[in-house]
């Protein structure tokens, strides 16, 4: 699953022009299955924020109802 979704990414988002650049230790970056997960993160962080733009929210509601979303948060669990 991390593979294909890492394949994914591949495919579409890292085509683009602007580009997300990973920072950090390149000997962990080296390890066998650690590019796709980065990859399988980036891509879900971006359907995510793609889904909760759909839903309606905005920049300026993140910033703004910071407590009223971790009250939502914290009462699912």
């Amino acid at each position: 699953m991390v593979a294909s979704l890492g394949e994914a990414y591949q495919e579409t988002i890292s085509t683009f022009k602007t580009r997300i650049v990973v920072q950090g230790d390149p000997s962990l970056l080296q390890s066998r299955m650690m590019p796709e997960r980065v990859r399988a993160c980036l891509m879900a962080g971006i359907r995510f924020g793609l889904l909760w733009h759909q839903q309606g929210g905005r920049r300026w509601k993140l910033v703004f109802q910071r407590k009223a979303l971790r009250r939502a948060l914290d009462s699912l669990s």
